[in-house]
């Protein structure tokens, strides 16, 4: 009885990491392309700025006029707003960068964006990914 329920458990919680791992992935990608609602991604973006107040980083990505949008992880959550409007909550996570990570075909316009969260056991996840900004505009 003591194997079956340990076995439980640890099935249990390898479902619940591989259901966050899926919603990181999924936040990634938004973050990345965007996901409708008026989200462009920071791969549309033409510029990339943080700011940091409280011990939160804000990653505000900017297409030009009046349009922008906002990412940051408060409260153990990944949240993002358009044009500073009511924040949305993404998924579960512990922290956001978004960096330039110059190459030397690009030395400009490349950027990495690194999602980190807990698992249900306390182990860190992290997933990467790496974009150029189609519409990148030097400062």
């Amino acid at each position: 009885m003591a194997y079956l329920n340990l076995g439980t458990r640890t099935d249990r919680r390898i479902q619940t990491q591989a259901v966050l791992a899926q919603d990181m992935s999924v936040a990634l990608n938004r973050i990345l392309d965007g996901s409708g609602g008026g989200y462009k991604g920071l791969r549309a973006a033409a510029s990339v700025h943080a700011a940091t107040a409280g011990g939160v980083t804000r990653y505000r990505l900017e297409y030009g006029g009046m349009w922008e949008e906002g990412y940051w992880v408060e409260d153990s959550t990944l949240k993002r707003a358009l044009n500073g409007g009511t924040e949305e909550r993404m998924v579960r996570a512990t922290a956001l960068t978004i960096q330039k990570t110059p190459s030397d075909s690009d030395p400009e316009s490349m950027y990495e964006v690194t999602l980190e969260a807990l698992g249900t056991g306390g182990e860190p996840l992290s997933l990467t990914a790496q974009v150029r900004l189609r519409n990148y505009v030097a400062p």
